[in-house]
């Protein structure tokens, strides 16, 4: 049986993308206060719902700097998809 998907919190997800690009952590970050209780993780299953959907892209970015484990990181950006 699937899980029931709040609509409303699905909404927020792609709303809150808007044109911008945010990863997925930026997008739990700006939407934690309204949703008490909203996990990352949470973020991260509605943005794979609204991929699936076609409602978001994701467009996948190598970034340069100096990190722990090295110079590069990968990062993915969620953006609305253009029929939305």
């Amino acid at each position: 049986m699937a899980k029931k998907i709040n609509e409303e919190l699905l909404n927020d997800i792609i709303n809150t993308v808007g044109s911008e690009q945010l990863t997925g952590y930026g997008i739990y970050k700006a939407l934690k206060e309204k949703y008490e209780g909203l996990s990352s993780r949470l973020v991260y299953h509605y943005l794979k719902t609204a991929l699936a959907r076609g409602d978001l892209i994701v467009i996948e970015k190598i970034e340069h700097g100096k990190f722990s484990w090295g110079d590069t990181v990968h990062k993915k950006y969620y953006n609305k998809a253009k029929h939305t």
